[in-house]
């Protein structure tokens, strides 16, 4: 009980620092999309009903202006972020806000990091590319194909999280299963459920998690 009351003590100390405008300043930070910002709304919430209310919120990684000039893509993404940004969430509305842009480069160095902050600084262009296996002349069915020439493998789908590794995983495991091969899926993802229901019953196809 004396160790429970001391982390009591620790805990009670520890919020009233956070809750001191003098002494601290608690800063969230957000990209503009749309579920981001809704976390931090939550965040923000919670905090506050603990009295920590001096926060400050920095969106980070938005995208210039200028960029929405070079295709149709950034256009795209540019109208997305600004939208998100006219309708912040309530509370994250009326806090302090700063903006920073997203940048081509790491942010790793003194000259990076001064950069960061320089909005008119300018932005690296990359020389243009001639792209020969054009999004348009590909599809999932031709890749299946390929892949099934080999008639065994391995194969791993990795990226960044977010950007679909489980769907397409799914989607090449079952186009296999129904051209006949044995297909092992599996994921170690917990956030991933994959079950062996989704995709109807295939005799050829074994999913399993591991986590």
């Amino acid at each position: 009980m004396a160790g429970l009351e001391k982390q009591r003590e620790q805990y009670a100390h520890a919020v009233e620092a956070l809750s001191d405008p003098e002494r601290t300043r608690l800063v969230l930070v957000a990209r503009l999309q749309k579920s981001t910002l809704q976390e931090v709304a939550r965040t923000h919430d919670e905090l506050s009903a603990i009295g920590l209310k001096n926060q400050y919120l920095v969106i980070n990684g938005v995208l210039p202006a200028r960029e929405a000039e070079r295709d149709a893509l950034a256009a795209a993404i540019w109208q997305r972020e600004q939208e998100a940004l006219t309708n912040l969430p309530v509370g994250l509305a009326e806090l302090p806000i700063d903006t920073l842009f997203l940048q081509p480069l790491n942010m790793v160095g003194v000259s990076a990091l001064k950069g960061l902050l320089n909005e008119h600084a300018e932005i690296a262009s990359l020389p243009e590319q001639n792209i020969q296996n054009k999004p348009e002349n590909m599809s999932l069915s031709v890749l299946v194909d390929e892949l099934a020439r080999s008639e065994h493998g391995l194969i791993m789908l990795m990226g960044k999280g977010g950007v679909g590794k489980t769907t397409m995983a799914a989607a090449i495991a079952v186009s296999l299963a129904d051209k006949g091969f044995d297909v092992h899926l599996t994921t170690s993802d917990p956030a991933a459920h994959l079950s062996r229901g989704q995709f109807g019953y295939r005799k050829l196809l074994y999913v399993k998690d591991i986590f």
